[in-house]
């Protein structure tokens, strides 16, 4: 069962136990099927038989009596009494009538057919004869009657008496041997019916264990590959997480270079507003000592000397651009460095990267700048 799909395995365990239920339900089925035809042949066949039989057979002694009676001399004289027996044999003859259409109709095995066959012609003879004793008593003939009634009639009344007699006893044997039969069979299936149905509760047990062990030793291991998985995730995680962190402390530190680039710049932007303000006083002197030397020629010589004042401090400016020069180029240098890092940390060195941009925007502006104030006046 190791091999088998879940879907088989159920599918498999539940028609087996199904199986055992439409077995256990077949017998239990067919015990009562069993019961039921007993009950239906003893019932409405065999009953009906004996109490036809029966009642032919209680009747045929009433007219045997009532023929008897009627050969007394002191019941024959007397009026009444001879009234009374010959009601009685009118009763009989009509019962023997309601019992033949009670059992007449009613299915026969073969013997008792054969044996209905025969009764049939041993009724009507000895019928012939009592109605011939009872017609010679009508008659006044009571010797021959009596003679006749110990005979022949008395001959025909065995006989036919006897035959009914068997087929009492043979319908009686039949439906003994027909509720053995069926006791049996039901007997039978019962007990199959009841080791089905302690069999199968057992079987659908061990079924239900198998399958439950087949189902949830597999999900144990994958369980356990799961928590094996999982513990790789998370080793993997805290190593991400320890990346995470080296960039973050990359981009911090590239953030406060950025912020000392800031200040940097902000001190050059400071130097060279300055120097764009001695620039304009530097321009307002010349402009001075030019008309200083329209005026006079005699302030030339004080005009020489504030040209090497203006050479002088001309030195000085282009030592102050060189160094604006030096900065914007390091500027550079800083900004290309901060837009590297800030690549390689990505998310998290936005901030730094757009500082960098920044920087690289104001160095180019700063060395055209220097360069405007160390042209010539």
């Amino acid at each position: 069962m190791k091999n088998m799909k879940l879907t088989t395995k159920l599918m498999s365990a539940f028609l087996v136990v199904a199986c055992i239920t439409v077995i256990v339900g077949f017998f239990g089925w067919r015990a009562a099927s069993s019961s039921d035809d007993a009950l239906d042949e003893i019932a409405d066949v065999r009953l009906p038989s004996i109490l036809g039989l029966e009642i032919m057979n209680e009747a045929q002694t009433a007219v045997q009596r009532a023929e008897r009676s009627l050969l007394i001399p002191e019941l024959f004289n007397n009026a009444d009494e001879r009234k009374h027996q010959l009601k009685r044999l009118k009763e009989a003859w009509d019962r023997t009538e309601q019992g033949w259409k009670l059992y007449e109709p009613l299915p026969q095995t073969e013997e008792e057919a054969r044996i209905w066959e025969r009764f049939k012609p041993a009724w009507e003879a000895w019928k012939q004869d009592h109605r011939r004793v009872i017609d010679l008593l009508e008659k006044g003939n009571r010797e021959e009657a009596i003679a006749l009634a110990t005979g022949d009639s008395r001959k025909t009344f065995a006989a036919s008496e006897k035959l009914l007699s068997d087929l009492v006893d043979l319908n009686v044997r039949v439906a003994d041997e027909f509720k053995r039969v069926k006791i049996r069979e039901s007997h039978q299936s019962r007990i199959i019916a009841n080791g089905g149905a302690v069999v199968g509760p057992v079987l659908a047990l061990f079924l239900g264990i198998a399958l439950t062990l087949s189902i949830t030793r597999p999900i144990a291991r994958a369980v356990h590959e799961l928590s094996g998985a999982s513990d790789q995730v998370a080793s993997a995680s805290n190593q991400v997480s320890s990346a995470s962190q080296q960039l973050a402390e990359g981009a911090s530190q590239q953030a406060a270079a950025l912020e000392e680039t800031s200040s940097s710049l902000e001190e050059i932007t400071s130097m060279i507003t300055q120097n764009a303000q001695n620039a304009t006083q530097v321009d307002l002197v010349t402009r001075e000592a030019r008309q200083v030397a329209e005026e006079a020629n005699r302030s030339m010589a004080a005009l020489t000397a504030s040209m090497q004042e203006m050479a002088n401090a001309s030195e000085e400016t282009q030592k102050i651009i060189r160094t604006i020069d030096e900065i914007a180029f390091q500027t550079n240098l800083l900004a290309l460095n901060a837009a590297v890092e800030a690549a390689r940390a990505g998310e998290a060195g936005a901030g730094g990267a757009a500082a960098g941009a920044e920087g690289g925007k104001i160095a180019p502006r700063a060395g055209p700048a220097a360069q405007n104030t160390a042209r010539p006046i």
